[in-house]
């Protein structure tokens, strides 16, 4: 019974630090798509400035 134990929390160990991986990639990839979305925002502000 201590065996199975053991090796369940060692499961639930490792899928809790993959969890937490995913997540951390996640924001950060959120984070780029923001970055992204105002670098295209000021670009076609900045255009619409010029051309006007």
């Amino acid at each position: 019974m201590k065996r199975f134990r053991f090796r369940f929390e060692a499961v639930e160990r490792v899928r809790h630090a993959k969890e937490q991986e995913s997540l951390r990639v996640l924001a950060e990839a959120q984070k780029n798509l923001r970055n992204e979305k105002n670098k295209k925002q000021q670009l076609h502000q900045t255009l619409d400035e010029t051309l006007n």
